[in-house]
C-alpha cells in the first residue's frame, strides 16, 4: 500500500517539478526513479534507493548521463532542487487552511539571473496562496529582493528586517532591526534637523539610483573598472558622465535633466556634508529638493525583460531576398525602462554584450562562418548592435551584393521561442 501510494505521490512530484524547471528557464527534464523495498526487506535493514536521471537535457538525449551529479553544475542542480522543493510543498499543502513558504538561502548557489527568474516566479505564483518568508545572508540578493518588492508588490504587506553580531553586553547575541529604505532614512533625519545626516543619506540614494539606472558595462573605465563615484558632468568625470552619456545614446533624454539637478545638489549639498566643516550651512529647502529629485529618480522602472545567458535570434534580410540568422547568448540583461511622469518606454539596445553562436542563410550551400566573411570568430562577444551590423552582417551583404534591409530592431530580435521583445514588455 505504501508503495502504490509512493508511486502516485513521485508521480505528481516529477510532473509539476518539471513544470516548473521548465518556468525557470531550464530545458532539462528529469525523472525519479525508486526501488522500493518489501515489508521483509525493511527487517534486514535494507534501505530504499530514489535516484534521479536525466530524460532530456536542452533538446539531447539524456540517457547518456550516467552521474547527473558530476555532469550538472551547482546552479542547475539548486534549480532542480529549488523546483521539487516547490513541487512538493504544493502537493503537502493543497488543503491547508495556513500555507507558509520558507526560503532560507535556497537560492545561494544560483546566479543573479537565476535569481531573478525564482523571484519573479515566487512572486507571481506564490504570493497570492502563501506567506513568504524570504532570509538571506546574501546583500546583493537582499537589495534584489527589496527592488521586487517595490515594483511586484505592495511594499506596505511586506516587513523587512536586518540581523547583525551586537556584543556590547561581551557576549555576542542577534542585533535585530527593520530595515528602512535610505529615502525614508532621509526624511526621518529631516524631520529630526539633522541636516548633515540627511545630506549624507541623499548622497548615498543618488548613488545606489544611478548604478541601477546605469548597467556596468556602461560604467567602465578605461582601466576596465566600473565608476561608482558621482563625479561631475561639467568635468565629465565620474558616474554622472558617464549616465549622461549612456542617457543620449540611448535616446533616454527625459532622464538628462535629473543629472544635472544631482551635479547641482552634490556641490551645495553632497559633498559638503561629507567632510567637517563648522561654517558649512545646510538649506532645509535645499534638501527638500534633493528629495524630491531623487524620489522621481527612484520611480523610474527598468525591468530585466531577457536575463543574462538567454539565447537570441537575430534575423536579418538583404533586398536580394536572402535572410541571415544569427544565433547568440547575450551577456547582459536586457532592460525595459519606464518613467511614469512622461509615460516613455524604451527597451535599451547599445552597451549590450552578446556572444554569437551561429549563423544560417536562407539562400547558402555553404555556412556563411565557413567562408572568407565574417572575419571575426564565431565565439567573438559584441557590445553594442552597432559593431555586430556593421562587422558582421555588413561583409555577408559583400557577399550577396546587396544592401542589409534596416529592419525596426524590435522585430529583427527575438528570444529562442521566436518572441518579439515588444511581445516580452512587461507594461
Amino acid at each position: 500500500e505504501f508503495n502504490n501510494d509512493f508511486e502516485a505521490f513521485k508521480t505528481n512530484i516529477i510532473l509539476k517539478a518539471n513544470e516548473i524547471l521548465e518556468k525557470l528557464g531550464y530545458q532539462i527534464t528529469f525523472s525519479l526513479e525508486h526501488n522500493l523495498a518489501d515489508f521483509d526487506d525493511y527487517n534486514k535493514d535494507k534501505m530504499p534507493l530514489l535516484s534521479l536521471k536525466i530524460i532530456d537535457y536542452y533538446g539531447q538525449e539524456g540517457s547518456k548521463i550516467g552521474k547527473p551529479q558530476s555532469f550538472l553544475n551547482e546552479a542547475k542542480w539548486s534549480a532542480i532542487g529549488l523546483s521539487i522543493r516547490l513541487a512538493v510543498l504544493e502537493q503537502r499543502l493543497q488543503n491547508a487552511p495556513l500555507k507558509i513558504l520558507a526560503l532560507d538561502d535556497l537560492m545561494i548557489s544560483l546566479d543573479m539571473s537565476n535569481r531573478d527568474k525564482v523571484l519573479s516566479l515566487i512572486f507571481s505564483e506564490y504570493l497570492s496562496r502563501y506567506q513568504v518568508f524570504i532570509l538571506t545572508h546574501d546583500r546583493v540578493f537582499f537589495e534584489l529582493v527589496r527592488r521586487e518588492i517595490e515594483y511586484k508588490s505592495q511594499s506596505n504587506d511586506w516587513i523587512m528586517y536586518e540581523m547583525f553580531v551586537d556584543d556590547k553586553s561581551g557576549i555576542e547575541q542577534p542585533f535585530i532591526r527593520e530595515r528602512k529604505d535610505l529615502l525614508v532614512k532621509a526624511r526621518g533625519y529631516l524631520a529630526e534637523k539633522d541636516y548633515p545626516a540627511c545630506a549624507n543619506t541623499l548622497r548615498q540614494v543618488a548613488e545606489q539610483e544611478l548604478k541601477r539606472l546605469v548597467p556596468v558595462i556602461a560604467r567602465i573605465n578605461k582601466k576596465g573598472i566600473a565608476i561608482n563615484e558621482i563625479g561631475s558632468i561639467r568635468n565629465n568625470t565620474g558616474i554622472l558622465q558617464k549616465a549622461n552619456l549612456y542617457f543620449t545614446n540611448e535616446g533616454l533624454t527625459d532622464f538628462i535633466p535629473f543629472l544635472y539637478g544631482i551635479d547641482k545638489y552634490k556641490d551645495t549639498i553632497f559633498n559638503p556634508q561629507s567632510h567637517y566643516n563648522a561654517y558649512s550651512q545646510v538649506y532645509r529647502e535645499e534638501l527638500k529638493a534633493s528629495i524630491n529629485l531623487l524620489t522621481t529618480l527612484h520611480e523610474i522602472k527598468n525591468d530585466i525583460i531577457l536575463p543574462v545567458d538567454s539565447l537570441i535570434k537575430i534575423n536579418f534580410q538583404t533586398q536580394s531576398g536572402v535572410t541571415y540568422s544569427y544565433t547568440a547568448k547575450l551577456k547582459d540583461d536586457f532592460k525595459q525602462y519606464k518613467y511614469e511622469h512622461s509615460n516613455s518606454i524604451k527597451i535599451v539596445w547599445s552597451k549590450i554584450s552578446f556572444e554569437v553562436q551561429g549563423c544560417h542563410c536562407s539562400k547558402c550551400t555553404i555556412p556563411p562562418f565557413s567562408r572568407k566573411y565574417p572575419r571575426k570568430n564565431i565565439q567573438d562577444n559584441y557590445k553594442d548592435l552597432a559593431t555586430f551590423t556593421e562587422d558582421y552582417h555588413k561583409n555577408e551583404a559583400k557577399i550577396d551584393q546587396t544592401d542589409v534591409i534596416r529592419d525596426n530592431l524590435e522585430v529583427a530580435f527575438t528570444d529562442q521561442h521566436g518572441n518579439t521583445l515588444n511581445s516580452l514588455k512587461r507594461y
